[in-house]
C-alpha cells in the first residue's frame, strides 16, 4: 500500500520540508504533475527546510516585483476552529501550489496551529509566482472532518490573511463496524445517519485496522458554505468522514438514506471532493480541492435508500455530496 497511515505521512512531511505533494509516488507519476522537475527544486527545499513560520515570519516582499506571471503570495495567515467557533489547537495547515509559469507542484512544510487556532505559513523565496494554491487543514488523531480549500491568489501585496475562519466538524463513530473476519471479504459498516458502505478493510488505504476507527458527519436541509462548494450545483445531502482514506479500486458499494423523500427511480449525481491520491478508475486523477461529479446512484424501488453500486461507489472517504440529476 502506498499510504498506510495519514498520521505517518503528516510526521514525515514535517520532516522533509518543502517537496513534492503528500503521497507522491516517485515512479511513473510525472505525468500526473506531482513530481518536482522545475529548476527551482533543490533551492526551494533547502530553503523549507530552514523556516519557522511562525519565527522566522519575514516575508521577502522584493520577489513579488519579479512574478512575470501568475499571483505573488509570500505569507498566508488564518484561524481554525471548531462548529462552536472555539479556536482548535495543533491542526496542521498545509499548503500545495502550482508555481508560475511551469506548474510545477510543491507542497510547502505544515503549519501547526497555536492555542488561539491562528496559523502562518511563509512561502519560501523562489516560488512566490504562484497559477493555484490549495490548503489542505486536518486535526490529527480526531474525529474532525479534513478540509481542502483553494485560495483565492491576492492581485497584490503578496500578504494574505483569510477574512473567514477554517471549520472542522465533529464526526460520529460507525454505529455499527464489524471487526475481525477476512480483511479481504466485504464487512457492512453503519453510520449514524443509516449509511452503509461495503467495506473491504484491505482495500482501505489508511490501513486494515485504521478502518475500524471510521466516523461520519451527514448535513442535510442546512448545509454549511464550505469553501470547497463555492461552484457546486444545490446539494440534497453532504457527508464529510473520518479518517480521510483512499479506497483501492474498485471502490466500496454503498447505500445512502434517502431523507429527501424522493420516489423510487429517482437518479441523483453524486460528487467527490479531492483529497490524498483521489483517483477515479486506475489514471484519473482529482486534484486536491476539486469538487468533480463522478458518478451516479438510484432510488430503489421501496424508496428507502438511494443505491450505489461499487462502479461508482466511493472511491475516497473524504467529502461525499449528492443532488438530484439534472435533466
Amino acid at each position: 500500500m502506498r499510504l498506510q497511515n495519514i498520521i505517518s505521512w503528516l510526521t514525515a512531511v514535517l520532516l522533509v520540508g518543502v517537496s513534492g505533494c503528500p503521497g507522491d509516488n516517485q515512479e511513473g507519476e510525472a505525468d500526473r504533475g506531482l513530481v518536482d522537475s522545475g529548476p527551482d527544486a533543490s533551492d526551494a527545499d533547502d530553503q523549507g527546510d530552514r523556516i519557522d513560520p511562525l519565527v522566522d515570519a519575514d516575508p521577502d516582499m522584493a520577489s513579488c516585483a519579479l512574478c512575470t506571471a501568475g499571483s505573488c503570495l509570500a505569507y498566508l495567515t488564518g484561524e481554525v476552529e471548531d462548529e462552536e467557533a472555539t479556536p482548535i489547537a495543533q491542526a496542521i495547515a498545509q499548503l500545495c501550489v502550482r508555481v508560475a509559469p511551469s506548474g510545477t507542484l510543491r507542497c510547502l512544510m505544515p503549519s501547526t496551529t497555536e492555542e488561539d487556532g491562528s496559523f502562518a505559513i511563509l512561502i519560501p523565496e523562489g516560488i512566490h509566482c504562484l497559477e493555484q494554491a490549495v490548503l489542505r487543514v486536518v486535526l490529527p488523531y480526531a474525529q474532525t472532518t479534513s478540509l481542502y480549500c483553494e485560495i483565492e491568489l491576492p492581485q497584490s501585496g503578496g500578504i494574505l490573511h483569510l477574512a473567514e475562519p477554517l471549520v472542522l466538524y465533529e464526526t460520529t463513530p460507525a454505529t455499527t463496524m464489524p471487526t475481525g473476519g477476512e480483511a479481504d471479504q466485504v464487512h457492512t459498516v453503519v453510520f449514524a445517519d443509516g449509511l452503509e458502505v461495503e467495506v473491504i478493510p484491505e482495500r482501505f488505504w489508511a490501513g486494515e485496522e485504521e478502518y475500524t476507527t471510521l466516523a461520519s458527519r451527514h448535513f442535510g436541509s442546512e448545509i454549511p458554505e464550505f469553501c470547497f462548494l463555492k461552484d457546486a450545483p444545490a446539494l440534497i445531502g453532504l457527508y464529510g468522514f473520518s479518517p480521510e482514506a483512499e479506497v483501492d479500486e474498485p471502490s466500496f458499494a454503498m447505500r445512502i438514506p434517502n431523507h429527501s423523500g424522493l420516489d423510487a427511480g429517482t437518479t441523483v449525481d453524486l460528487y467527490l471532493l479531492g483529497g490524498l491520491n483521489t483517483t477515479l478508475g486506475e489514471d484519473e486523477v482529482i486534484g486536491e480541492g476539486e469538487w468533480v461529479r463522478y458518478g451516479q446512484g438510484t432510488v430503489n424501488g421501496a424508496g428507502t435508500f438511494i443505491d450505489v453500486p461499487f462502479d461508482p461507489g466511493l472511491p475516497h472517504f473524504l467529502w461525499l455530496g449528492y443532488a438530484i440529476a439534472a435533466d
